[in-house]
């Protein structure tokens, strides 16, 4: 669950945006692999070695750190928050939704762990304080907003019970518990590194290159081209506001039409998390907030939540195989809640 996102600390100011427009995502136009803290191919083996040796100690101390802080600390007790809603279920249909997703009881963390690490258990990912922030936080948090619209006021309420573990370079997280519940500014620049392969062209990057306002800008991290860099754009808090209430509201318009098929509601929740995923509103704990999103769209429109073969799929897949992924992703929870 932990973001690779990375933050460049400057100061530089954009004009106001007065008006957002942006061109819906199509299949064709799509986001590829992230790579992950993968060592310089050109290091050495000596240097590998110590960058082993002084990443584990590095390791080694943090989880000292915390563990002594969990002891002499406490963090403050999470509240319930309260949040202007507008509702478009029925109550009948609200308590069918509530009773799906709360179906898988003790195993409901496999909704937001990787399929393919579960045999490492509910702590396969290596930060504290994750998977308590999940289930005492965000399982209860979205029960109670069930069948309300999604509004940024909300996402941010979902982004701080998600991250409310947060303690900045104790928890390896870009910001600490004061900024998390909030958009990111201008004040920081957010950039992710792509692997460039096959599988990832140029062509895959129309659809994000033609988004107006822009939402990022890309670049060869070196003269190998092998990999890209993605700078997401300076917004203020107000211009990513803007942004998300116009995505939300194309979504609704698509998911509430009548009659739509699974297949159709699936598109449209998969393609609204494309678009927060490319807008990354907080600093850091986007992905997370993006996947707890997804799965409380999948609760309300299809019926019940997903077992994703890989819970990073938003940020890592174009949009076609986004929507087989969630696809084979609603059959696995089937599966799991039947047996």
């Amino acid at each position: 669950m932990g973001s690779i996102d990375r933050v460049e600390s400057t100061h530089s100011h954009s004009s106001v945006i007065e008006e957002v427009k942006y061109t819906p995502y199509h299949p064709q136009d799509t986001l590829q692999s992230i790579e992950i803290r993968r060592p310089s191919e050109k290091s050495s083996c000596c240097d590998k070695c110590l960058t082993a040796i002084f990443e584990g100690l590095r390791t080694l101390f943090l989880r000292v750190w915390r563990f002594f802080l969990s002891f002499c600390f406490q963090r403050p007790v999470y509240r319930l928050p309260n949040v202007k809603v507008e509702t478009f279920l029925e109550k009948h249909e609200i308590e069918t939704k509530r009773k799906a997703w709360h179906a898988l009881g003790p195993d409901k963390w496999k909704e937001v762990i990787s399929a393919k690490d579960h045999e490492k258990g509910k702590e396969a990912y290596d930060e504290p304080g994750s998977i308590e922030s999940f289930e005492k936080h965000v399982v209860p948090l979205i029960s109670r907003f069930l069948g309300v619209k999604t509004t940024p006021e909300l996402y941010l309420k979902i982004h701080e019970a998600a991250c409310w573990h947060f303690e900045g370079k104790w928890t390896d997280t870009l910001m600490a518990r004061d900024r998390v519940g909030q958009f990111r500014n201008k004040e920081y620049g957010v950039y992710r590194t792509y692997v460039a392969d096959d599988t990832n062209t140029d062509a895959d990057w129309q659809e994000f290159r033609k988004f107006k306002p822009k939402l990022g800008t890309l670049q060869w991290k070196d003269e190998t081209h092998k990999k890209r860099i993605l700078h997401f754009t300076k917004f203020s808090e107000k211009e990513i506001k803007h942004m998300m209430d116009l995505m939300l509201k194309q979504f609704y318009d698509a998911v509430l039409k009548p009659d739509l098929s699974k297949e159709e509601k699936t598109l449209a929740i998969c393609t609204l998390a494309k678009m927060l995923d490319w807008l990354h509103p907080p600093r850091d704990g986007t992905s997370r907030t993006d996947l707890v999103l997804l799965q409380k769209h999948l609760t309300e429109h299809i019926g019940h939540p997903a077992i994703l073969q890989d819970t990073r799929c938003i940020k890592k897949m174009r949009l076609e195989h986004l929507v087989k992924e969630v696809t084979e992703g609603l059959s696995a929870w089937e599966e799991a809640s039947n047996g």
